[in-house]
């Protein structure tokens, strides 16, 4: 569930939600046609590219929130889209050892196998400096109080996020939740704040 966003979905009915995505939008460099899931995602979250985008995350019980996670979440584009970024990179934000990616682990990633960047592992790998060619990459890590945003490109676009709250701390199990952004090139209405996302817990 999405805060902030509309409950119904009016404006969209008779409308046909599926969508493409270019070749040049995706790593999978195909045309896709993607159709949209309304009852897992919901209604979209309508953004506009010109805002930064960062997502407040509550864990709930029965659909009550009891709790913000403050911790550390990542987010991915489950079509492979390519065409955002997120705004540190791994030297801005001070890792001293390489961080986790979403290329490094992809579906195994999450509390179970998470490890900080700003830690040492106790690895021998860990006593070599960050090559400057990785400390130049995005940082995929997001929080709610790090400078970390993401940003998307200057287009009309439709995503489909997966958030995956990575530090164990947070919960015993695995927080997860799918939602939909789509992209206009008009303003953001002041009213908007920020979107929150309600987590279930997944064992």
């Amino acid at each position: 569930m999405v805060k902030n966003k509309p409950a119904s979905c009016s404006e969209y009915d008779n409308t046909d939600m599926s969508y493409t995505i270019s070749p040049l939008y995706n790593t999978d460099k195909e045309l896709k046609e993607v159709e949209y899931d309304l009852a897992e995602l919901g209604c979209p979250v309508v953004w506009s590219y010109e805002d930064a985008f960062l997502p407040e995350i509550w864990i709930t019980d029965n659909n009550v929130p009891i709790r913000r996670v403050d911790l550390d979440f990542s987010i991915r584009e489950v079509n492979n889209r390519h065409d955002y970024n997120f705004t540190e990179t791994i030297e801005d934000v001070g890792c001293v050892v390489a961080p986790q990616t979403w290329g490094q682990l992809g579906d195994t990633w999450g509390p179970d196998t998470y490890q900080s960047c700003f830690s040492y592992t106790g690895n021998s790998d860990d006593l070599e400096a960050i090559p400057r060619r990785i400390k130049k990459l995005q940082y995929e890590i997001l929080n709610s109080t790090s400078a970390n945003k993401i940003t998307f490109s200057k287009h009309q676009a439709n995503y489909t996020f997966e958030i995956i709250v990575l530090d164990p701390a947070a919960s015993y199990c695995q927080l997860s939740t799918k939602f939909a952004v789509w992209i206009h090139d008009v303003p953001n209405s002041s009213d908007v704040g920020i979107i929150v996302l309600f987590l279930s817990c997944f064992v």
